[in-house]
């Protein structure tokens, strides 16, 4: 993100437990190793927050970490662009209405 140079990131996360850890890494050792560069990265950042989210929410999110994690796709979709699965998922997200 900094290197997009953004302002105002929110990051999402579908776990109660990892929005702990990061509130209190010390309290939660186990969880280290996943959130270290997310605690390295956000330092020092105005405007940078983190919210609890269902994941069904946003789905297009858990298949993307879910296709890093298990496929082992390394790939950036920012820098390459996102493949076709990706793309009708979204499309079908924006159809559904949000709350009101």
């Amino acid at each position: 993100m900094k290197d997009l140079r953004r302002e105002n990131v929110t990051f999402a996360a579908s776990s109660m437990e990892i929005i702990k850890a990061l509130h209190q890494p010390s309290q939660w050792p186990a969880f280290f190793g996943h959130i270290a560069g997310l605690i390295n990265m956000t330092a020092n950042q105005n405007g940078w927050d983190l919210s609890f989210e269902d994941r069904k929410a946003n789905m297009g999110a858990y298949e993307i970490a879910k296709s890093v994690t298990s496929e082992a796709r390394l790939s950036s979709y920012i820098a390459n662009g996102e493949p076709t699965w990706l793309r009708y998922l979204f499309a079908g997200e924006k159809q559904i209405p949000g709350p009101r």
